[in-house]
């Protein structure tokens, strides 16, 4: 036991040693700018990702640091402004990201690295991230497992993850909204019906589920990775037969669609089509975004999605960097398609998050002050520091990352930094809901911030019905 403990220990090291080697790069060894890699899809089956997720939230950020000048560096008393350096790359191309991602480490020559679209992404550039020790800032994704495999966040000390994930601390909060729905009228536990999609990302919100749930609480049907909307809608039709075995609409008490843009809004579509009534529906990712609601209007009353903040959550009265609606006016005018409204980009899931984490890297670059030998690990070390007793300040006011690997590893945004988790469609509008009782603390959720209570059942309150 303890030579693998001084095994890990040694290899976590050597990751912290690597990429000590500064990048001067202008007069007199003093870099002109402070390079940024990106690995994007801009064009292909992922590009919904660059234009309405990290995308808008990447070039807002790289925008509004260079109209102030850029970032301040003591060691150069100057500020340097950002160098975003994108490649462009085909998800349908096995290895082409991890390629892409090399070529900005060997050939740019980047001083760090932000996120390509979704979880998978994560998983191909973290191994080349962290080998060259360059620090790795995730935009969009995350997943259970990365953080209790030994050989992914515990040993990958350069990659910060931002997002919120199933039981960080997504289906904890909705099985606690649901139980206080369901007990005082049963005095059971509540159900679920889960369509989950055959991948990694489904595997993990079912079995979330499942162990929040219990195992003869959740119906778990797998939706095929090349399903279409017939195929969707037999899971739909087999979803609404489920659920009036008794004729009593109790056979289970959410529908959970957990998968992605578009079988979500094929699940929805079918949902309308054979009139389907479930006391609740919660979608995603991607069911609250703004391209939601332009596509459905009011037919999206009552849907359930994940969620961070909102225009009208306060994380008062700790200090902020700017309120949510203010970063939302950088974010809304960052879409790629000039055509596309702006509301399209509304991202209340990953937008919030995204921006912080972004803060964050800034406010331990600045701390750090230099591009010289050592910078990459001493900024890790700064985003490392950070907790509930000496956070960050952003736009989500106090922040801070769990460190795994006991405190070697990389991070991700504490759950506890974040005002909130659950969402719903109510009046065009995505309201944060839960946890049970409106705008009190709720214990190991400090700062979550309810902006409307949460209606259920649905049962007979549909638009489609």
């Amino acid at each position: 036991m303890k030579s693998k403990i001084l095994f890990i220990s040694l290899a976590v090291v050597l990751a912290l040693s690597v990429g000590l080697i500064g990048c001067d790069d202008g007069v007199g060894g003093v870099p002109t700018a402070i390079k940024v890699g990106l690995v994007r899809d801009l064009d292909g089956i992922y590009s919904f990702y660059d234009q309405t997720s990290g995308g808008p939230t990447y070039r807002a950020f790289n925008k509004t640091v260079n109209a102030d000048g850029g970032i301040f560096m003591k060691e150069y008393d100057k500020k340097l402004p950002l160098e975003l350096i994108i490649k462009n790359y085909d998800p349908l191309t096995p290895g082409d990201i991890e390629l892409k991602t090399q070529a900005l480490i060997t050939s740019n020559k980047v001083h760090f690295l932000w996120g390509g679209p979704g979880t998978e992404t994560i998983y191909q550039q973290s191994p080349s991230a962290n080998a060259a020790g360059i620090l790795l800032m995730t935009l969009e994704g995350g997943a259970t497992d990365m953080m209790s495999d030994p050989e992914k966040l515990p040993s990958w000390p350069y990659t910060w993850v931002n997002l919120s994930f199933s039981d960080w601390y997504q289906i904890p909060v909705l099985y606690d909204m649901l139980d206080a729905q369901v007990l005082p009228d049963g005095d059971r536990s509540p159900k679920a019906y889960v369509v989950y999609i055959d991948n990694p990302h489904g595997f993990e919100y079912r079995d979330t589920a499942i162990d929040l749930f219990g195992v003869g609480n959740v119906t778990a049907v797998a939706q095929s990775l090349t399903a279409d909307t017939d195929d969707i809608e037999d899971l739909m039709i087999d979803a609404k037969a489920a659920l009036n075995v008794s004729g009593n609409n109790d056979d289970y008490d959410i529908f959970c669609g957990f998968s992605y843009a578009p079988a979500i809004f094929f699940m929805l579509n079918s949902a309308m089509a054979i009139d389907f009534d479930p006391p609740a529906m919660i979608l995603g990712p991607g069911s609250t975004g703004g391209a939601f609601s332009l596509i459905y209007g009011p037919n999206t009353e009552g849907v359930l999605g994940f969620t961070v903040a909102n225009n009208k959550t306060s994380v008062a009265p700790e200090a902020t960097t700017m309120s949510f609606a203010e970063m939302w006016d950088l974010i809304m005018l960052e879409g790629t398609d000039p055509l596309t409204p702006a509301a399209y980009v509304w991202d209340v899931w990953g937008h919030p998050v995204q921006w912080a984490g972004l803060e964050m890297w800034k406010k331990a670059v600045e701390t750090v002050g230099h591009l010289d030998v050592g910078y990459s690990a001493a900024v890790r070390s700064v985003l490392a520091s950070f907790n509930e007793t000496n956070p960050a300040t952003t736009v989500m006011g106090d922040c801070w990352y769990e460190v795994f690997g006991d405190g070697l590893g990389g991070g991700v945004i504490h759950y506890q930094a974040m005002p909130g988790q659950i969402g719903q469609w109510q009046d065009d509008y995505v309201e944060t809901v839960g946890p049970v009782d409106e705008g009190e603390a709720v214990p190991g959720l400090p700062k979550y911030d309810v902006t409307a209570d949460f209606i259920y059942p649905m049962t007979g309150l549909w638009e489609w019905i």
